[in-house]
């Protein structure tokens, strides 16, 4: 894929240093009530000879080209709309202007406006113009406001948007809904996600600079997918520019905590870790990918084995360097075939270091029970050292090529990889073994997406009121985690030793997953007239195929006797492997279940076909309704890798023939600027592969087993929105929205009180229920003499129960409890204060997120549950123009420094669980523009 994107990005750069030509007016028409693009408007520039002038397209874009310098009157017109004339343009040679319009519609006689040149720059806000016209619900943040608050990805954008948090610093929760009930998209297309026990898409694999804006659905509309219920998240990667732009950017930044650092804790890994990318270090020796034979069966080829394997399983230390990113993207416009073509080539480094070294974990089990007594008895208390080193590349392609006014076809081609080193060190007190604890982590982490969008856009009859939208993608997602390493061992008072009836044996787990996505949208848009007024009727389909392949492998570190001094490095010497060792009747050895292996290893598919329609319908000047359908027929299969003739052999199939799901949307205008809405629909949540597959996974990182089920059951939801908000100038607003959820057998993560360890079992419960209030205002302080400032927040309030059987292994104890839904939160906060000064070339911003406590862990038996406590969040940014074509940034992340924690709470007292900070990150960057 890099030979395509580097003989497409030479072909267009080149473009851009031959075609030179006279100065360009492009620019955008649209209505200034409801957003919509006028087609076919006639924008001319007065007293030119012979005329020159154009006709906006489909999209509602002009271009008039070849215009003579000097200074300019341009008019725009259509039928039905006032005529808008922009006087005093300014237009050097080769010049590229940018003016749009925003039209009225006239009631009485046809009015003539006429604004400056400057004037007319003052359009809408992009964001509210799609927001005030959506048929749905929606918010959303654009680049412009990313750019503003400093956020490097999608993940930390998402924050900002009324009723959405991140979880784990990756998953989208919308509305205090876990990342199984939101489904997200890039340009309206399905990818899949990286993590096999998610059931949505990592949202920090995006960064910042090729996000155009992202949208969040909260109601359901017919031509969306029906598997959410939170929301339904897009990201909209930048399109091309209407004229040549070049940036440049790049960062640094300091965290006392984690850079600069000689303690950073990691170990010594491949030569290309520094791209996120695993040179065969940590691959599986050769000789050990066949058959491993079992102690005394072929000791010398078991002893081979086992010397080829990296010695490495203790951490390390190292000095760590600055954060860094950097950043690069170029795009115009230009003619090919005398028709336009549009391009965009964007390209991203980064490099984080997170590290601390107070971190906490324990463990507590509620014992003596009597009554409502009770006591807290510590299991586990540790301290926890922790390094991680992040690295992001991205790279994207879109052009997009006008064939004729009626007609256009684009393309995206994107690339993200990531990589994670992390390394962990805990030591502590595991008290009911009476023993003192070390336990080692090392792990490695690359992540890859590519993506590969066709779409298109045409105008398919005479009359120019029947419109075809397409899109059609394929996405190969794959993650691979080489060599994740696990080294355990203890001391009772006398000696080092290593006890693996008290804890697993030291281990290395291998896993990789490649995951392929295929998506083809159609989207018909008939205009009609009903009842007098012009309405759409919308109908398409879709195709959805999904595969994925999951292979893990495990080798145990067993021995015969072999005394362990406290040292790893000693323990693993060359002497110490089997027959060499002298001080043991067998040394170390590695040992591997391809029985279990395959026995864990899957295969899935799943295919989705889908049908809609819906009727946009206006009844006067001040309704609308959306109503419509959507079918869906879903097929799922699942196996793992055992031999079809072996007991152990497992496979499911889930098939869900029909689906119909009803959607109505209701908007009622009390002003042009202030709407009333109403919405009603059914959506649905399938359980993830992982969920379905019928085995018990081990979570190494979390310590737990996790056990899927085959017969789940889909989750049918019935959702209620109320909504009202009101709109002003300059991307000012303010909304009010009540919501309700009623879920039929949703799926929780149970903890099985039968089994001694620690082991979930995914179940379907009888039902649940989410309600909440949304508010959001952003607004400038323009009666104070402050148009520059621009203050906003939004704030959630919910409520969710679920109704759980909860088993105390104790007869007569079962009893039906209520409690919070997995991963909800009570309420979320989001606020920020901008400012911005176009004249000086200076802005600034303040932004502040928490969110209510979280159900993380649900414990066994009588044991309080585990919740993530609030994590006040707050950042600083500042910006200032030097000269024409540079920016200076200055940043201060996680300023307030609050602890990470996750808590038991019994009897008004709190337990830690888990606890870390992070520490405050200063950055300073500068940007390079030129347009």
């Amino acid at each position: 894929m890099k030979h395509i994107y580097l003989t497409i990005l030479l072909l267009l750069t080149a473009q851009i240093f031959i075609s030179a030509q006279d100065g360009t007016i492009r620019g955008k028409i649209f209505d200034r009530n409801t957003g919509e693009e006028i087609i076919g408007a006639t924008i001319v520039i007065e007293g030119t000879s012979p005329l020159i002038g154009a006709v906006s397209d489909f999209d509602g874009n002009f271009s008039l080209e070849n215009i003579p310098e000097g200074k300019l009157d341009i008019k725009c017109s259509f039928i039905s709309y006032e005529t808008k004339i922009v006087k005093g343009i300014l237009l050097a040679p080769n010049d590229v202007k940018l003016i749009d319009f925003s039209l009225n519609q006239h009631t009485e006689a046809i009015k003539e406006v006429v604004a400056s040149a400057s004037a007319i720059r003052n359009t809408e806000n992009s964001l509210q113009t799609i927001q005030k016209k959506s048929a749905s619900f929606v918010n959303g943040i654009s680049s412009q406001h990313i750019s503003r608050l400093g956020d490097s990805d999608a993940s930390s954008a998402l924050k900002r948007v009324s009723g959405v948090s991140i979880g784990n610093g990756k998953y989208v929760f919308v509305r205090g809904l876990s990342d199984r009930y939101s489904k997200v998209t890039l340009n309206g297309a399905e990818i899949p996600g990286l993590d096999p026990n998610k059931n949505t898409v990592q949202m920090d694999i995006f960064p910042s600079n090729i996000i155009d804006n992202i949208i969040v659905h909260k109601t359901f509309t017919p031509e969306l997918p029906a598997s959410f219920a939170g929301g339904y998240v897009n990201v909209a990667t930048k399109s091309f520019p209407t004229k040549f732009t070049l940036q440049f950017s790049t960062s640094f930044g300091y965290n006392p905590n984690a850079n600069l650092r000689d303690d950073f804790i990691s170990y010594k890994g491949g030569k290309l870790d520094a791209l996120g990318i695993d040179d065969g270090t940590r691959a599986i020796p050769g000789l050990a990918t066949g058959g491993i034979p079992f102690l005394y069966e072929n000791n010398d080829k078991l002893d081979n084995i086992s010397s080829s394997f990296n010695k490495i399983m203790g951490t390390s230390d190292k000095t760590s360097f600055l954060n860094h990113s950097h950043s690069f993207s170029v795009g115009n416009q230009v003619k090919l075939f005398d028709k336009p073509l549009g391009f965009i080539f964007s390209s991203s480094y980064s490099r984080n270091f997170k590290y601390y070294d107070d971190g906490t974990y324990s463990k507590y089990s509620l014992v003596n029970t009597s009554g409502n007594a009770g006591t807290m008895n510590p299991l586990i208390i540790e301290t926890e050292r922790n390094g991680e080193e992040e690295i992001l590349m991205s790279f994207l392609l879109g052009a997009s090529y006008k064939l004729s006014d009626n007609s256009k076809i684009g393309v995206t081609l994107l690339r993200n990889t990531s990589g994670l080193i992390a390394a962990k060190n805990r030591e502590g007190n595991k008290i009911e073994d009476d023993i003192y604890m070390y336990e080692n982590t090392l792990g490695f982490q690359e992540r890859s997406l590519n993506s590969i969008q066709l779409n298109g856009k045409h105008i398919i009859n005479a009359k120019k009121d029947l419109e075809l939208e397409w899109i059609s993608s394929y996405t190969l997602s794959k993650q691979s985690e080489p060599d994740l390493r696990f080294f355990n061992y203890d001391n009772d008072g006398a000696s080092f030793q290593i006890s693996p009836n008290a804890y697993p044996a030291p281990a290395r787990f291998y896993r990789h997953m490649d995951e392929k996505n295929i998506d083809n949208k159609l989207h018909f848009t008939k205009a009609v007239k009903i009842f007098g007024n012009n309405a759409k009727i919308k109908f398409g389909g879709a195709y959805t195929y999904k595969s994925r392949n999951s292979d893990s492998r495990k080798f145990d570190i067993l021995s015969q006797q072999l005394g362990f001094n406290g040292n790893i490095e000693d323990y693993l010497s060359d002497g110490n492997i089997g027959q060499e060792s002298q001080d043991a009747t067998y040394g170390f050895y590695y040992q591997n279940d391809p029985l279990t292996d395959d026995y864990n290893s899957y295969n899935a598919s799943e295919s989705l076909v889908a049908a809609y329609a819906m009727l946009d319908l206006p009844l006067g000047k001040k309704i609308r309704i959306v109503l419509g359908a959507r079918y869906e027929y879903d097929y799922t299969f699942i196996e793992n890798n055992v031999e079809p003739s072996h007991h152990k052999r497992v496979m499911a199939e889930h098939i869900y023939p029909m689906d119909i799901l009803p959607a109505v949307n209701l908007k009622y205008s009390l002003s042009k600027s202030m709407n009333i809405r109403l919405a009603y629909s059914g959506t649905l949540a399938r359980p993830s592969f992982r969920e379905i597959a019928p085995y018990a996974y081990y979570d190494f990182k979390e310590g737990w087993r996790v056990v899927g089920e085959p017969d789940l059951q889909r989750t049918l939801i019935n959702n209620t929105d109320l909504r009202w908000e009101y709109f002003m100038q300059k991307g000012q607003i303010v909304s009010v929205s009540l919501f309700h959820k009623y879920f039929n057998k949703p799926i929780e993560l149970i903890d099985d009180p039968r089994a001694n360890n620690p082991e979930f079992h995914y179940v379907n419960v009888e039902n649940s229920s989410l309600y909440g209030v949304e508010v959001e205002i952003r607004k400038r302080l323009v009666f104070f003499g402050l148009e520059n400032l621009l203050i906003g927040g939004n704030f959630t309030l919910l409520k969710s129960e679920v109704e759980v059987v909860e088993d105390y292994g104790i007869e007569n104890r079962n009893v039906i409890t209520r409690r919070p839904m997995y991963g909800q939160a009570p309420w979320v906060v989001n606020s920020f204060v901008t400012y911005e000064n176009k004249d000086i070339k200076f802005s600034s911003s303040m932004a502040f997120n928490v969110t209510g406590k979280k159900l993380a862990v649900v414990t066994k038996g009588e044991t309080p549950n585990i919740y993530s406590q609030p994590v006040p969040n707050m950042n600083f940014n500042i910006s200032k123009g030097l000269g024409k074509r540079f920016i200076a940034k200055f940043a201060i992340k996680n300023i307030l420094n609050n602890d990470y924690k996750k808590t038991y709470t019994y009897d008004n007292q709190k337990y830690i669980f888990q606890s870390h900070k992070l520490g405050r990150t200063y950055s300073l960057g500068i940007s390079y523009l030129l347009k």
